[in-house]
């Protein structure tokens, strides 16, 4: 089971605190249809906000767009890899030889 650790809970209070709780409202209320419209997928009805630039990106909440719940878990997905994933160094693999001669 996944649970956050200190560091998650400071940086979501000082991200996600009444200035997002506001914007998300306003946003929803300016535009209450989802943005993104994955075919397939789409319920439509926006019911959560996107971080067009990425919350650490847009700390003053001015880059959002209204999602549905289906269509914000794909973006976020294409955009990080995943919500809180680690982010690894991919190391390129050592070239070898495939036959010694």
């Amino acid at each position: 089971m996944w649970t956050k650790t200190a560091a998650d809970r400071q940086r979501d209070a000082q991200v996600y605190g009444a200035e997002w709780r506001k914007a998300r409202a306003a946003q929803l209320r300016r535009q209450p249809d989802c943005e993104l419209r994955y075919d397939g997928i789409c319920l439509s009805v926006a019911t959560e906000v996107d971080h067009i630039l990425g919350a650490a990106r847009d700390p003053r909440h001015r880059w959002l767009r209204s999602v549905c719940s289906p269509c914000h878990r794909r973006v976020t997905a294409r955009q990080g890899g995943g919500y809180r994933k680690t982010k690894t160094s991919q190391q390129e693999p050592q070239l070898r030889q495939a036959t010694l001669w």
